[in-house]
């Protein structure tokens, strides 16, 4: 999945003009809980690209990633509460 110039150019002001945290967390698409339902329309190959564009956008405007690994919700949800003490 690739911006098509127009969601480039916007997506590119949209970065200079709202920073956010300079830490994203992303949690990798799982293929053994993914689900497509009436709000997640896409397939998990799709899932698995947007992802990846995600990770390769945020890298290019300088955010810090940390990958949220593949666990249970609870353990999921302490890694993250743990990293943003």
């Amino acid at each position: 999945m690739q911006l098509n110039r127009e969601q480039g150019t916007h997506f590119d002001k949209a970065s200079k003009k709202f920073k956010y945290h300079k830490t994203v967390f992303m949690l990798p698409p799982w293929r053994d809980i993914y689900r497509s339902d009436k709000e997640r329309k896409h397939s998990f190959e799709q899932a698995v690209e947007e992802y990846e564009q995600l990770l390769t956008t945020y890298k290019k405007y300088g955010y810090t990633i940390v990958i949220v690994p593949k666990d249970s919700v609870s353990k999921r949800a302490d890694m993250i509460i743990s990293s943003c003490l």
